[in-house]
């Protein structure tokens, strides 16, 4: 897993040894990266802005456009100006931290709810998969923190944005996840390839990082051609009861019928609209310590996999059809296509790939809870690629 101490310059996500005196010249080489990009972003607009300031000036009269346009490259100027402050504000040795226990959630919850007018708007949709969590953390710097994962996001996604909460079984984390697609899958050969885009590395991903570093958190960030995917993990997890909800419910891993949890880490969609279904299938998969995200149509799991496909895709029967065969067809062609598992409601119990005539594993509703577990685990077993927490970073 990456971690913001280790940044040899100011956009770069990849892991690097630090020891000894090396971590003071690594440390400075940072901050000057940093000084360098904001006096680029800074200069940036306000020379576009002398410019338009010089054409209205020397020009026949008030052009409205002109002046709307100017006032927009002074606002960037502004905004790039006070992420320094804050910057400057978080790197200051002398600041103070109180961590309290929070239910993350709840505070999670609270952000996504202010943020949805403005994102819808924007016509950009936030989808979320919120699982129970609480977190040892101060609580203005998780606010900051929050608000400022979502702004880097919506700056940048060219699609829906997923907000997950969920965690690591050991050691025991809890982990917020983001994923939005920055790039048209269109315009490049291969949506999926790693790499890392330094498009993304804006003065609000400094901001984010150094909220990160000084909160204590670890944070990895992931890039394809086309996608993206951001992991925050809270070492100081706490697993006590939230609002009535046990420490069995929270699922640490330790009372699973699979013991062990094989399949933690691996990323399942299930795409149904009926939501009896869903958590019976949410159900049937707590004890395998996956992540889970759920959307109600086959249209929502396209957009959903454009910004990085998962590694199960179960889908409700009811939704078979022209569109679910040609999404098949699309994740098929990848490097590593996800499992396909259909669960009916008068299906037969257990069906594997090696026997369907489409490679789709089938699963009937009416023994979901040992069938459906069963099937991932043979399905995945079969020269899966490694799950996401076990993926080395682009």
């Amino acid at each position: 897993m990456d971690s913001t101490h280790d940044a040899p310059r100011a956009g770069d996500p990849a892991r690097t040894a630090i020891d000894g005196g090396d971590a003071h010249d690594v440390a400075d080489a940072h901050w000057s990266a940093l000084f360098a990009q904001f006096g680029a972003e800074v200069a940036q607009p306000l020379t576009a802005a002398l410019e338009r300031l010089r054409a209205l000036t020397d020009g026949p009269g008030r052009d409205p456009v002109a002046l709307q346009a100017l006032a927009r490259e002074i606002e960037r100027a502004r905004a790039a100006a006070l992420l320094a402050q804050q910057l400057a504000r978080l790197a200051n040795p002398a600041l103070q931290r109180r961590p309290e226990q929070l239910d993350l959630a709840l505070v999670l919850r609270e952000v996504v709810a202010e943020r949805q007018p403005a994102a819808r708007r924007r016509g950009t949709p936030l989808l979320e998969t919120i699982r129970p969590a609480a977190v040892v953390v101060d609580p203005p710097l998780l606010h900051r923190l929050l608000h400022a994962t979502l702004d880097w996001a919506l700056a940048h996604t060219r699609s829906a944005l997923h907000i997950g909460l969920d965690h690591r079984s050991w050691p025991a984390r809890a982990r917020l996840h983001v994923r939005f697609r920055h790039r048209p899958t269109d315009e490049v050969p291969d949506p999926q390839a790693p790499m890392h885009v330094d498009a993304l590395d804006t003065l609000d991903w400094q901001l984010l990082r150094q909220i990160a570093v000084t909160a204590g958190l670890v944070l990895e960030r992931a890039d394809t051609a086309c996608g993206c995917r951001l992991t925050v993990e809270f070492p100081r997890t706490v697993y006590a009861p939230i609002e009535g909800i046990s420490t069995l419910e929270l699922d640490t891993g330790f009372n699973s019928t699979f013991g062990s949890r094989p399949l933690a880490g691996h990323h399942v969609l299930v795409v149904t609209a009926r939501r009896d279904l869903r958590q019976e299938i949410r159900d049937a998969l707590r004890p395998l310590g996956l992540m889970i995200d759920i959307v109600g149509s086959v249209e929502g799991a396209r957009e959903f996999c454009q910004a990085g496909p998962p590694h199960v895709l179960v889908h409700d029967a009811q939704l078979a059809g022209e569109r679910l065969r040609a999404l098949h067809a699309d994740l098929r062609t990848l490097a590593h296509p996800p499992v396909f598992v259909e669960v009916a409601d008068d299906g037969p119990r257990l069906n594997t790939s090696p026997f369907d005539a489409g490679g789709i594993a089938r699963v009937g509703r009416a023994t979901l809870a040992d069938a459906l577990p069963a099937a991932l685990m043979f399905e995945l077993s079969q020269d899966a690629p490694p799950p996401l927490s076990d993926r080395t970073p682009a």
